[in-house]
């Protein structure tokens, strides 16, 4: 009884030494992540947690004749069952009215996103200040799904023909879930000279983009990619002015034809430019589905605080 005891006991603390060792570096490397602009964490309405005021989102029903329900549980925001790809349409999306959001220099954009449909287009989250917004209009912003991988697109105030695009090379796992950042510096004048992200990641292209997974195991991976304008390939499109009204979108944008199909969770908008160490904190400080191995070491470690609660009552 005594070997088997001493066994359990082993068996608990290396898991254990190994949490409180990953817990202490952690804490050792952490970096200040500052507060959202906009953070929705969708508990149970789709209001905003962070530091501007307003920003609650508002269901939008599109066309057809048996809208999508929109559901929430366990802070995910389930658009499951939206199409614009077949007859009849049924999807509904959500939209929002923002005041005094200004001109954002810079950005970063945080996400988790998972679907099972990966065809076509599907705007997940973009901003602008055109009532009938797309993706040519002027002072916005989209990042949206196409065929699976994510795509985004970037304008400035300069013309409509600044349209600026990005595809990513591999496309998302369908259905698992995935985490995004986009950060993005419009200060600078091409899209190859951003001081600002070459003090953050060390690589001075002015958009970088990051994945993840749900392992607290690994770490994000970064690409950083060289956002220029259709009409100058080496020009930034510049800083965007949302100014004192704008909007928010998710799921969708007004013309209705590029409706997300699929989960969303932990939305954040940050006014800055956050380094690769503080996107992956915030990769980990909410994981939709903790993967097995970190339930197991969740589970051992509580195990072991049972254990030693019993070992001190007995004495």
């Amino acid at each position: 009884m005594n070997m088997l005891v001493q066994r359990f006991r082993i068996l608990v603390r290396v898991p254990m030494v190994a949490a409180l060792s990953l817990g202490a570096t952690s804490i050792a490397n952490a970096q200040l992540t500052p507060d959202p602009l906009y953070h929705y964490q969708f508990t149970s309405d789709y209001s905003n947690s962070g530091t501007s005021s307003g920003g609650t989102f508002t269901t939008i029903n599109a066309i057809g004749p048996k809208p999508t329900e929109i559901k929430i549980t366990d802070h995910v925001l389930d658009l499951t069952g939206n199409t614009n790809r077949s007859d009849p349409y049924s999807s509904r999306w959500l939209s929002s009215e923002n005041n005094n959001v200004g001109t954002l220099n810079q950005f970063t954009v945080t996400f988790w996103v998972k679907s099972t449909d990966l065809n076509g287009y599907q705007t997940v989250f973009a901003a602008g200040t055109d009532p009938s917004f797309t993706r040519y209009s002027t002072n916005q912003f989209s990042i949206r799904l196409v065929s699976g991988k994510i795509q985004a697109t970037i304008n400035g105030p300069t013309s409509l023909s600044a349209t600026t695009l990005f595809n990513a090379e591999a496309a998302l796992t369908s259905g698992e879930w995935t985490f995004i950042a986009v950060s993005y510096d419009g200060t600078s004048s091409l899209r190859s000279n951003s001081t600002a992200q070459e003090a953050a990641t060390g690589d001075s292209s002015n958009l970088q983009l990051y994945r993840g997974d749900e392992s607290s195991e690994s770490s994000i991976s970064r690409s950083g990619i060289g956002f220029g304008t259709v009409d100058n390939a080496a020009a930034s499109p510049g800083t965007i002015a949302l100014g004192s009204t704008s909007t928010f979108y998710v799921g969708s944008i007004t013309d209705e034809t590029t409706i997300f199909n699929g989960e969303l969770s932990d939305l954040r908008v940050y006014d800055s430019i956050l380094t690769p160490t503080q996107v992956n904190e915030i990769r980990l400080s909410n994981i939709p589905e903790p993967s097995s191995s970190t339930a197991v070491l969740s589970v051992l470690v509580a195990l072991g605080f049972v254990v030693f609660r019993r070992k001190r009552s007995l004495r």
